[in-house]
């Protein structure tokens, strides 16, 4: 397909989008996921990944995901896979998360994000598949995997801290437009219409960021964490920027 025919398609899509996706039919219908949470090993490191808009939240935090969004629209935004790394933030005294990594495999799906704040590109490729028990999820880009997280499933016996302290872990998110570079915040929320279905398995996820990331010293290489697979299927997400 022709580059300039490319473009109108994007260009209408995020219209379709940024018009229709934050009315209460929502976007996103049908995913699944691997994901966990990590206390920072560097936290020097994650002070300096927080722009200056944001402060440090009381417990800092690393969440780590690679999901398949199996089911999303308006047509053209179809299925397609992403990574995230997001940290937990305050701004305006909320609580919240900022993302600093989210790699996408459409060109849709990353105009749209981008509008919103998000530091979305398109990767080389990103998998999300069966292995052995568990599930396999890498993202990779320019020759070179950027993040691998690896679920196994099996029974947490020793809760992480921040379960035991029943740390809030939702709130909004706070993104900078142009992505990582503002000077303008946005605040996304998300909202999730219906009553979807979850399947979660909870066990163990191995987490490995890729050494080129800056991000690479938030978590050690082969860290194992608590984490799960989840599938989701009915309900309809939406994120809305205020």
């Amino acid at each position: 397909m022709k580059v300039w025919k490319i473009t109108v398609i994007t260009v209408i899509a995020v219209s379709i989008l940024i018009c229709c996706g934050c009315n209460e039919k929502g976007n996103f219908i049908s995913d699944q996921k691997i994901a966990t949470f990590a206390q920072p090993d560097d936290i020097d490191l994650y002070r300096r990944l927080l722009p200056p808009q944001f402060d440090m939240p009381k417990h800092p935090l690393v969440g780590l995901v690679v999901v398949d969004y199996t089911k999303v629209r308006p047509w053209p935004f179809t299925r397609y896979q992403e990574g995230y790394i997001v940290l937990r933030a305050s701004y305006n005294s909320e609580e919240g998360w900022h993302c600093i990594f989210m790699p996408v495999t459409k060109r849709v799906a990353m105009w749209g994000g981008r509008r919103m704040g998000f530091p979305k590109y398109i990767a080389d490729r990103i998998t999300l598949a069966p292995d052995g028990e568990g599930w396999r999820g890498e993202v990779f880009h320019e020759g070179t995997s950027r993040l691998l997280l690896t679920f196994t499933p099996g029974e947490v016996k020793d809760e992480p801290v921040y379960l035991k302290e029943k740390w809030e872990l939702g709130g909004p998110v706070f993104q900078l437009t142009p992505p990582a570079k503002g000077p303008q915040v946005k605040v996304v929320k998300s909202t999730e219409m219906g009553k979807p279905e979850m399947k979660t398995s909870y066990g163990f996820v191995a987490v490995t960021i890729g050494e080129s990331e800056p991000s690479a010293g938030l978590v050690k290489p082969g860290t194992v964490l608590p984490g799960m697979f989840e599938i989701k299927t009915g309900g309809s997400g939406v994120l809305k920027p205020e």
